[in-house]
């Protein structure tokens, strides 16, 4: 079974200080920003003038409160938002079913009961969480997911201490939906950066939120480069998207930008399973722009994000409201013997 806890606070005395401590979070949500942005990068970055890829996600955090970004965090309102897109005929790309969304342990227990296939267990309003259960209750603890449930469902660290807006906004909802690929064929996982509705970069990724996170890198013309980052797959040793078929390997990038397109920088993950490509999630706040890259390839990214007027009307902005309604749009796939 994969899993994701999310970060880990270290043991005392360092827990005190460590920013999921008990203290920092009742910093001023700048000051906050400024102290973990010099903790990656030991400098201070320029947030109110800032050129730097990593120091416009700081920018993002502090500043961007549009309807357009409330939704993003919000792992049904994306769904909704590609659904759109597929009804309008904008784009062609497979979703997985949401099998159950809710906060009671027991109405979930009952439906995967009779669900026989591999399933996603993870908070809609979290980031780093998840469970992966290859065959209905099988290998399933019940105590344990009562326990994820209660956990999962409170407000954490990415509204709380981080300040990524958007999931203070996102309903606090735990979600199962169904399992793409399987344990002996994982999909293919991809993520792209795209600024301003370009791609910049795709990442075929291996081993996310483990210990053997690994990564190869394209431009958008599909061009294996060598970046520099750390846990880089040598240019030498085949990926699985070098594998795959050039008709699925040439939809990534208008994919990923047709979606991509009303932002100003946004990370599409895309998985490829079974000759289909799926959609993953959309990420608004990358790794909080702190992860340490290259300095050309940070200035580079930075001056292909154009920060956007915060003050601008949004002709779309009661579009983006109804996607955060209270009401819950499940697409449930039926349980064998459901009506």
């Amino acid at each position: 079974m994969a899993a994701g806890n999310g970060p880990t606070l270290p043991k005392f005395p360092r827990s005190i200080i460590h920013p999921l401590g008990p203290l920092f979070r009742h910093l001023p949500l700048s000051l906050r920003r400024h102290l973990m942005y010099w903790n990656v990068y030991r400098k201070w970055g320029n947030f109110r003038e800032p050129t730097l890829a990593s120091e416009k996600m700081q920018w993002r955090i502090i500043n961007d409160r549009r309807p357009l970004i409330s939704w993003t965090a919000d792992k049904l309102a994306q769904k909704e938002y590609i659904r759109s897109l597929v009804a309008s005929g904008a784009i062609d790309v497979r979703i997985p079913e949401t099998l159950w969304a809710g906060t009671d342990a027991q109405d979930l227990l009952q439906l995967i009961e009779r669900y026989p296939g591999g399933w996603v267990f993870k908070p809609n309003h979290s980031s780093s969480r998840y469970r992966i259960y290859e065959q209905g209750l099988n290998g399933v603890s019940t105590s344990e997911l009562r326990e994820l449930v209660h956990k999962w469902s409170a407000r954490d660290e990415e509204e709380l201490v981080y300040g990524n807006w958007a999931y203070g906004l996102a309903r606090h909802l735990l979600v199962a939906e169904e399992r793409i690929g399987s344990a002996t064929t994982p999909p293919v996982d991809l993520k792209i950066y795209c600024y301003g509705g370009k791609a910049h970069v795709i990442f075929n990724t291996y081993g996310l939120h483990t210990t053997q996170w690994r990564a190869a890198y394209y431009t958008p013309a599909l061009e294996r480069v060598a970046s520099g980052f750390f846990s880089e797959i040598p240019l030498s040793e085949a990926t699985e998207f070098d594998a795959l078929p050039i008709v699925l390997q040439a939809q990534v990038v208008p994919l990923a930008e047709a979606i991509s397109a009303p932002f100003d920088s946004m990370r599409v993950d895309l998985y490829i399973a079974n000759g289909a490509i799926w959609f993953g999630e959309l990420t608004t706040y990358s790794a909080s722009g702190l992860i340490k890259v290259n300095a050309e390839v940070d200035r580079d990214r930075g001056g292909l994000w154009q920060l956007p007027d915060l003050s601008a009307p949004d002709p779309r902005e009661a579009e983006w409201r109804r996607l955060l309604e209270p009401e819950v749009k499940v697409h449930y796939r039926r349980a064998p013997g459901d009506e």
